[in-house]
């Protein structure tokens, strides 16, 4: 029997992968980092699609991908008995494990079927609103000190308009995304369906990819699924700082449950109920856009009270990473008030159709790279600010007028040449108001430097180890296998 995958690497690279009887063959493109030195082996993902359908030669590869292929695995005479593209290529095996948890009926305004959710499992949205005791025990984390330095770890968060307000019923075993297999990257621009598909499955996989934190946990999260966290215990406590590691780890310890598969022999309902719904009460009070910007704002000193005065300037070039604080930061402070430079498009919410030459915004079914990140694209409503374009901004810095400069991506070195902006910040602004938000995956050699210049450091996918201060530029990272 033959397994046959595409790993899709955080740099666009591509891997096919087959193993046949023992052996391995490996084919892509590694231009970036060179020669491939070393391999490592994981259990490998299970195939996407209906596993029902597959068999020795009859896999999702080599069905589902093609027209041919798919007339050839599908004759007429087996749709009668469900062997059929739709159901093998579209669906995840049927879950009808949940039948001994009680339903309860949900009503949501302004939604548009067949994306309304209209039933909860378990606990109702009130359930999810009240901030619980066992969460509210939990301290915020703590940073990692290096040299006297200290190093806030910030996690990617959820725009609360993606969070479920209850557990949704459940039709498929595992999503049908799989991350690293771009075959099943079939969702393209379209946001609905993309989370309609987390929303119906009891648990859908994840794993660490260029860095171990990412959007997809917390888009699985807040869509009321489980996710199934493949490489868990590798990843650093400061990495995923703001998770609640034990959740995730039982998550991966339920009795019947492997990498896309569920024996429903050994499945236990209750447990994954008790374990999906913190999740979510965990996700509603600390993974949201607004739970980590208060978390930031608390770091930086600041009480609620102050929290409508606040000026911010929000400098950002390495989307979508930063756009998940600044959104939080516009929906806890006054949106006015949080000047993002430069303004990008992609991520504010488009105006309705039709529009600008009389089309709909265009759809990308190829790619979710970018501001085709499903949870950031669109997500920033339009907001005037009270500082605008570059000569505005550089003016009410002059004058005082901002409270804070995040600079949310590292800033090149002086004698590379700041941007004008860049430059002004540093120049009208004392240190303790300037914040670095780093969202490298990986640490860059210039952290250090940059830190000490400024008052307030924060880092995604921060280490557990300090790193070694060298001179140059970015430490290069290559992918591995």
């Amino acid at each position: 029997k033959s397994w046959w995958g595409v790993m899709h690497g955080a740099f666009s690279q591509e891997y096919w992968v087959i193993v046949t009887n023992g052996y391995l063959e490996i084919t892509g493109d590694v231009e970036s980092c060179g020669a491939l030195k070393s391999v490592s082996l994981q259990q490998f993902i299970i195939t996407a699609g209906n596993s029902d359908c597959w068999d020795g030669a009859f896999q999702y590869h080599t069905c589902c991908l093609s027209d041919a292929s798919s007339k050839t695995c599908f004759p007429e005479h087996l749709a009668s008995v469900g062997f059929t593209f739709t159901n093998c290529c579209r669906r995840q095996s049927n879950s009808n494990l949940l039948i001994s948890i009680p339903v309860l009926r949900h009503s949501p305004r302004g939604c548009v079927p067949p994306y309304c959710q209209t039933a909860c499992l378990g606990h109702g949205p009130e359930y999810y609103r009240q901030l619980p005791s066992w969460i509210e025990e939990v301290p915020l984390p703590d940073p990692l000190e290096c040299d006297g330095i200290k190093l806030w770890p910030v996690t990617y968060s959820v725009p609360s308009q993606f969070l479920v307000e209850c557990i949704p019923a459940k039709s498929a075993d595992f999503a049908f995304v799989k991350p690293g297999d771009s075959a099943t990257y079939i969702f393209g621009d379209d946001a609905p369906e993309y989370f309609r598909n987390y929303r119906e499955a009891l648990f859908a996989t994840t794993m660490t990819k260029g860095g171990a934190d990412c959007a997809r946990h917390t888009e699985i999260l807040a869509s009321g699924t489980v996710p199934y966290f493949q490489g868990l215990p590798g990843v650093p406590e400061h990495t995923m700082a703001h998770h609640h590691r034990e959740l995730l780890e039982r998550a991966i310890g339920l009795p019947g449950v492997h990498p896309g598969v569920l024996d429903g022999t050994k499945f236990d309902p209750s447990a994954w109920l008790e374990v999906a719904s913190s999740m979510l009460q965990w996700t509603t009070h600390r993974l949201t856009t607004e739970a980590m910007a208060r978390y930031v704002l608390g770091v930086l000193g600041q009480s609620e009270s102050a929290f409508s005065s606040l000026r911010i300037l929000y400098i950002w070039h390495n989307p979508p990473m930063p756009l998940f604080l600044l959104h939080g930061l516009r929906e806890v402070l006054r949106p006015e008030h949080v000047v993002d430079v430069p303004r990008h498009p992609g991520f504010y919410e488009p105006a309705a159709w039709p529009a600008g030459h009389g089309s709909r915004p265009p759809a990308n079914t190829s790619s979710r790279g970018g501001v085709n990140y499903l949870s950031a694209r669109w997500t920033l409503r339009p907001t005037p600010v009270f500082a605008e374009g570059e000569e505005g901004v550089i003016a009410a810095l002059k004058e005082g007028l901002f409270d804070f400069a995040f600079f949310a991506r590292l800033p090149s070195e002086p004698e590379d040449g700041l941007l004008p902006i860049e430059q002004a910040a540093l120049d009208y602004l004392p240190s303790q108001k300037l914040v670095l938000l780093d969202a490298h995956d990986h640490m860059p050699t210039t952290m250090l430097r940059w830190a000490r210049r400024v008052g307030t450091t924060f880092k995604y996918n921060l280490p557990d180890k300090c790193p070694s201060e060298m001179p140059g530029g970015h430490s290069k990272m290559c992918m591995q296998l």
